[in-house]
């Protein structure tokens, strides 16, 4: 938080994780509310802090990723929600992440129609104590003997703060 003049006050947030977007401030109930990849690096959760830096909280449920519009007052929002498995829903929430309201039920409408391979969600230890998220879809039949072969395409991680997997349906990077 910075003054009028530029100077530094006091820092709202601190962890090991990132501050993704501020969604906006409250200045009513003195808080801001913002995305951040809190619960895991793939993941975009809403988060509030109040403007002394004492209280942060995570406001979404744990896991996928949450775009959220905010009503003018700050007192509610809607969450379109999806993860790597399904489409998601739409629901409207108080600010304090109390269910008012489910607006849409997406599903899977590709698992539920067709065949698909299956995604797994996994992490990659490094050297430096940092686990790499990384995901692979192997086909729903995947011999895990190592008979037979497979073709395999790999993304390359891009650098930080340029995140290739996105725990988000249909976005897997």
């Amino acid at each position: 938080l910075h003054d009028m003049e530029g100077k530094l006050r006091h820092r709202l947030t601190s962890g090991n994780w990132e501050v993704l977007e501020i969604l906006g401030v409250d200045e009513a109930n003195k808080r801001v509310f913002f995305m951040a990849n809190h619960s895991d690096s793939a993941n975009r959760d809403l988060m509030v802090v109040d403007l002394k830096g004492k209280k942060t909280t995570q406001v979404t449920a744990s896991g996928g990723s949450h775009r959220i519009s905010f009503s003018p007052d700050f007192a509610h929002y809607v969450d379109e929600f999806s993860d790597f498995w399904q489409a998601g829903n739409v629901a409207v929430y108080k600010a304090d992440g109390t269910l008012l309201r489910e607006i849409e039920q997406r599903g899977n409408p590709v698992v539920d129609e067709y065949k698909t391979g299956k995604l797994e969600y996994f992490r990659i230890p490094t050297e430096d104590g940092y686990d790499l998220p990384a995901w692979w879809l192997v086909p729903s039949d995947f011999d895990t003997s190592g008979a037979t072969k497979y073709a395999v395409i790999f993304r390359i991680y891009s650098g930080p703060n340029a995140p290739t997997v996105v725990n988000s349906f249909g976005r897997f990077g």
